[in-house]
């Protein structure tokens, strides 16, 4: 039984995470199409073990990325949070003329998350590296959270 469960997760697993991130243009980023997944570290988490941070879904990418790539992701990025106009959906930092980061809150769409009340979140953050070029990192939540409980998660670590 719980080997069929487990190779039925792992069958279903891709599906699950494509859906995650459904509808927005940095998709192709975290599934390794901008930055090969090579370069990139990913961290996936789901379910319980996020229960205490009122999440139900959490999956960042860091990397380190040329200015080129830097810029590239950036305007993948702006397509889905807009403009960058701060209001109680976004939250933006600049730092040398460059968006240091940015915390987009996306109304929710689809069933599944209206049933379960989910907010859906996609942060990113970017500044200098000390190796030389950028380090990029792209988070995306789902979850109960709102957004000053994100930042205050974010302002302790």
């Amino acid at each position: 039984m719980k080997r069929t469960s487990l190779l039925l997760w792992l069958l279903m697993a891709p599906f699950i995470l494509a859906m995650a991130q459904k509808n927005l243009h940095v998709s192709p980023i975290f599934e390794g199409k901008v930055i090969p997944k090579k370069r990139m570290v990913e961290t996936l988490a789901k379910g319980q073990s996020l229960a205490a941070y009122h999440l139900y879904y959490f999956r960042s990418i860091k990397a380190n990325v040329t200015a080129e790539e830097m810029t590239r992701i950036y305007n993948i990025v702006k397509q889905d949070v807009g403009n960058m106009d701060e209001s109680e959906d976004l939250e933006y930092g600049r730092e040398n003329d460059i968006v240091s980061y940015c915390i987009k809150h996306f109304p929710q769409v689809g069933s599944k998350q209206q049933k379960m009340n989910l907010n859906r979140y996609l942060c990113y953050q970017c500044y200098e590296s000390s190796r030389g070029g950028y380090n990029i990192t792209l988070v995306y939540i789902e979850g109960n959270a709102g957004m000053q409980e994100l930042k205050k998660m974010f302002k302790k670590k």
